[in-house]
């Protein structure tokens, strides 16, 4: 199950990759080195948001654990 930050991200992510899918279709009339760059750009968004998702799932399971009670000593 998503959390509601790993849902925004993948709706993000999602966006991305159907702007770089149509991009790739389209690019022709760019010059090789601006479609170069714009692949490169979105390719390396796309990783990223990949890796936010990853992260939140790892914060969030590690939050969700209890965390050990740890009593005062007095001496």
């Amino acid at each position: 199950m998503m959390s509601e930050k790993q849902e925004k991200i993948k709706v993000h992510l999602e966006g991305m990759e159907m702007e770089l899918a149509y991009l790739l279709e389209n690019l022709g009339d760019y010059h090789r080195i601006q479609r170069k760059n714009v692949q490169e750009y979105l390719s390396g968004r796309i990783e990223t948001l990949r890796n936010d998702i990853k992260d939140v799932s790892f914060a969030e399971t590690v939050l969700d654990k209890e965390l050990p009670v740890v009593e005062k000593k007095t001496g």
